[in-house]
């Protein structure tokens, strides 16, 4: 038997509560839609595609941060230092790609 603890619980509590609020607001644009209210629904979805997008570009972020992480250590044969990690960054001449990478070392659980 698993055992949780109040932290897990509320994280847990809360996910719940996030996914109710977004079932409703779902139904509520379903019935709008249904009852000819277009724009209301059409509002709704756009939100939900807004947050997605948001949620997607964090996701990118984070993956261009890590592949980069790698790719210095792949060089480096050992766990990158936090001035070797500012220093690669500042060698990338790609704007947008440099946008993607995280100015700073992220924390790994070694370093915790």
């Amino acid at each position: 038997m698993t055992t949780m603890t109040r932290d897990s619980l509320g994280e847990q509590l809360a996910a719940a509560r996030s996914a109710n609020a977004e079932l409703r607001a779902e139904n509520s644009a379903l019935l709008a839609q249904l009852e000819g209210d277009i724009p209301k629904a059409t509002a709704w979805l756009m939100r939900k595609v807004l947050r997605q997008r948001a949620a997607i570009n964090a996701l990118q972020h984070k993956n261009g941060t890590l592949h980069f992480m790698l790719r210095c250590y792949a060089r480096l044969r050992k766990p990158i230092t936090q001035e070797e990690y500012v220093q690669a960054r500042s060698e990338i001449q790609d704007k947008q790609l440099k946008s993607r990478i995280a100015e700073d070392l992220p924390a790994t659980e070694d370093s915790q």
